[in-house]
């Protein structure tokens, strides 16, 4: 089975590293999940499959070639005494096809391109697998930094709600002040655990699509390049989607296959050449050779409607296959254009999500200030810590949502 050279560093990689070393960056992660899916596996199976059955389909227009030989030992009585013979016998014949009404030249188109859709069906699987792999990395990164900035969180509102506790002591603040701040942090403590509930699935999801564990992952700063625009995507998925192209592919087919059918109404005509030598087959030292060139040619008269029937039936594949082809057609379409816009949308989401972190870390820092002075209460600062956690999570997300959707659109226009 052949796979990218992506995938061979990726196996460079595995055997070299320790497992806990593996994909330390989105690349060797992507790499790493080609090399180890199963589900790759499967689809690399299915191309040699369908390359086999190109070969075999092949084979019927190339000459046959057989040899077959006999040999025994045998007692002979003639009247006269019994005789001890070994009778051996060795045939060499070699067929060609020579007009089978285009049968064998459908076959082989058939064939041919059921092998070409199988390797565009293995490609979309590899798009998919390599944009599953994108979303499972960006997911534990994700996943990690929000357990970082729940505990960074959860550290500041305990620090808030130990100087809550204090100034009440004191008599600075009244109860009600300080039980919000302890609710606050009751609260941090709930969403820390859920964050690391989070964290742990994330973690199996990607040890279920790359297939090691993951290690010390590198940010991912840029999305890989995608079309520019909507129409551009449009004809580029046209021109590459696996699934169009499998589908295309299924199409002639099975048109090849209506030609299969049809063409067995036509004779088979093939030529043979057999050579043979027989020796003691009747007495000691009877010998004979032979080379005998033979015409066979055979035509149906009367199947029953079999024949008929299976060209129905083939015509039929071939206009299944062609409804599916143009469904497909529209069905891209449809699927580039929400995947390039949802692309579009969540890049300007992580613009707005920046904004809004850069505006909530200026707000948080002048909200200190003013409650240091006495002129904010504890809530204010409060609500201006989780306004920023909040805002960091969500920028964390859309710039995930960035990468991803980006693998999602190139798998969509054929771009691996």
């Amino acid at each position: 089975m052949k796979r990218s050279h992506l995938a061979a560093i990726g196996a460079a990689a595995l055997a070299l590293a320790p497992l806990s070393a593996h994909a330390q960056s989105l690349d060797d992660a992507i790499a790493a999940a080609i090399e180890t899916s199963p589900v790759l596996d499967a689809a690399d199976a299915r191309v040699d499959g369908a390359r086999a059955r190109l070969t075999q389909a092949r084979s019927a227009l190339l000459p046959q070639v057989t040899a077959r030989g006999q040999y025994a030992q045998a007692e002979t009585d003639y009247g006269a005494g019994t005789i001890d013979i070994e009778p051996r016998s060795g045939v060499i014949a070699a067929e060609q096809l020579i007009f089978s009404g285009g049968r064998a030249i459908a076959g082989a188109r058939q064939a041919r391109a059921g092998r070409d859709a199988t390797i565009a069906e293995r490609n979309g699987v590899r798009g998919a697998l390599i944009a599953d792999a994108a979303e499972a990395y960006l997911g534990v990164l994700s996943s990690r930094r929000a357990v970082q900035l729940r505990s960074a969180n959860l550290a500041a509102l305990t620090r808030l709600a130990d100087q809550a506790q204090l100034r009440f002591d004191a008599g600075d603040i009244p109860r009600s002040e300080l039980a919000q701040a302890q609710a606050r942090r009751a609260a941090a403590l709930a969403a820390m655990a859920q964050a690391r509930a989070d964290d742990a699935a994330a973690v199996s999801r990607f040890r279920r699509i790359i297939g090691i564990e993951p290690g010390d992952l590198h940010a991912v700063t840029t999305p890989p390049e995608t079309p520019l625009a909507l129409e551009e995507a449009i004809r580029a998925a046209q021109d590459a989607n696996p699934q169009l192209i499998a589908l295309r592919e299924a199409e002639d087919a099975a048109s090849a296959g209506v030609w299969r059918a049809a063409a067995q109404h036509a004779p088979t005509v093939a030529v043979s050449l057999e050579s043979s030598t027989i020796r003691d087959e009747f007495l000691p030292g009877y010998r004979a050779e032979g080379t005998a060139v033979v015409a066979r040619a055979s035509i149906p008269l009367f199947t029953g409607g079999r024949i008929s029937g299976e060209v129905r039936e083939a015509r039929a594949g071939l206009a299944e296959a062609r409804a599916l082809r143009h469904a497909a057609e529209r069905g891209v379409v449809d699927d580039v254009t929400t995947a390039f816009e949802g692309h579009q949308a969540v890049r300007e989401a992580e613009l707005a999500a920046r904004l809004q972190v850069d505006a909530s870390r200026t707000a948080l820092q002048s909200i200190r200030d003013e409650a240091e002075v006495g002129q904010r209460p504890t809530l204010d600062v409060l609500d201006a810590e989780r306004d920023l956690l909040q805002a960091e999570l969500d920028l964390d997300r859309a710039h995930a949502a960035v990468i991803v959707s980006a693998y999602r659109l190139r798998a969509l226009t054929g771009m691996q």
